[in-house]
């Protein structure tokens, strides 16, 4: 695979050596890719659920992101976002007390007068 030098790679280019580079590449762009080339890395390998052990480890082992535990946070975030939104949605339904009375005013503040 041919691949771009490390500083003109784009979203596109990082995303492409993620998945399809190999590791050597992957270590070479660790080395000598400006910060942002850097950031990238890190945000798609998140973004990409990076499946690559060998990939993670490297990145883990040159710049101290453990992308592993980045994407357990991600997807229990997502777990909880979920939960939320269902938890939200849920209604509560009265019990009937068996009693049909009409109910009546506990207050006079309220009361009609007329």
């Amino acid at each position: 695979m041919e691949v771009e030098p490390e500083y003109h790679l784009d979203k596109e280019g990082v995303k492409k050596l993620l998945l399809e580079g190999t590791l050597d590449e992957l270590l070479d762009c660790l080395d000598f890719a400006p910060a942002g080339v850097i950031a990238l890395v890190e945000d798609l390998a998140i973004e990409l659920d990076l499946n690559d052990h060998q990939k993670r480890e490297a990145i883990k082992n040159k710049l101290g992101f453990d992308v592993s535990k980045a994407i357990e946070v991600k997807n229990a975030r997502e777990d909880g976002a979920t939960a939320d939104k269902e938890e939200h949605k849920r209604r509560v339904v009265k019990e009937e007390s068996g009693k049909t009375e009409t109910p009546t005013r506990r207050t006079n503040k309220y009361k009609v007068v007329g």
